[in-house]
């Protein structure tokens, strides 16, 4: 009687693969490119219009937790 594929054993860590094949090699070039990749767009500086975006946020908020604190019975 065959055994179903779930119950193979797994001998992966000998062959260097992940349970999705890739190689640990392949793997490795995959994540120093992303790595890479997205180290550029955190070394980007955020836009000035988007900072005054984020303070407006935090000011709305500040204003509506300070009136809203009010509004609570006790």
């Amino acid at each position: 009687m065959r055994r179903k594929d779930s119950q193979r054993p797994t001998d992966r860590a000998d062959k260097g693969t992940t349970p999705r094949g890739l190689d640990v090699r392949s793997l490795a070039l995959i994540g120093s490119a992303l790595k890479s990749h997205y180290e550029d767009l955190v070394q980007t500086p955020v836009p000035k219009k988007f900072l005054e975006l984020l303070d407006q946020l935090d000011a709305n908020e500040r204003t509506s937790r300070v009136g809203s604190a009010g509004d609570e019975p006790e």
